[in-house]
């Protein structure tokens, strides 16, 4: 990821994922914001990928398409709540090169290298699940009431979309597809 993101986009990332045998230590709030804004901008671009690939059948189409939707206005909610709090917004990525690099470091496979819909919607849904962690670790770091609605709203939406990935993977195993009891992504 260029200067863009790696640097500015996500400069929570270190704090969302702990290292090997280590507990993350706990971001600011302005770094978990912008981590979060850093991985929705992340998402929007990979759903757009994904859609454009022309690997998706009719069904993974259209879910993406809808998700597409929501990660955007995710965006555009986690934007406003950051200009508000006055927390520099990041840039999203400017194509696949620096989306590989950003994906990398929240370990998540290469778009680059997902050129099946089956490896499209595994990356999806991983990245839906590290969604999911940054808004677990957003909700830790903040105490502001508006953001933490909005973290916790956003929050259950990754989580179902997480969980229709899995479905389209995995459409009759119902044990996969559940998701857990309390939901906290990977971070």
């Amino acid at each position: 990821m260029g200067a863009g993101i790696a640097a500015a986009a996500i400069p929570a990332v270190p704090a969302l994922i702990a290292p090997a045998g280590g507990e993350a230590a706990t971001p600011t709030q302005a770094e978990a914001l912008a981590g979060a804004l850093g991985v929705e901008q992340l998402a929007v671009f990979c759903y757009r990928h994904a859609l454009t690939s022309g690997t998706l059948g009719p069904v993974a189409s259209a879910l993406a398409n809808a998700f597409l939707v929501q990660e955007q206005a995710h965006a555009a909610a986690l934007q406003a709540r950051a200009g508000t709090l006055g927390v520099a917004i990041p840039p999203p990525p400017a194509d696949v090169t620096e989306a590989d690099r950003a994906l990398e470091a929240l370990h998540v496979r290469d778009l680059s290298t997902a050129r099946t819909q089956k490896h499209l919607i595994a990356l999806l849904e991983t990245l839906e699940e590290v969604s999911e962690g940054t808004y677990y670790v957003l909700l830790g770091a903040t105490g502001e009431a508006a953001l933490l609605e909005l973290a916790a709203q956003i929050m259950g939406n990754e989580a179902q979309h997480a969980m229709w990935l899995r479905a389209l993977m995995t459409p009759r195993d119902v044990m996969k597809i559940v998701p857990s009891a309390f939901a906290e992504g990977r971070h």
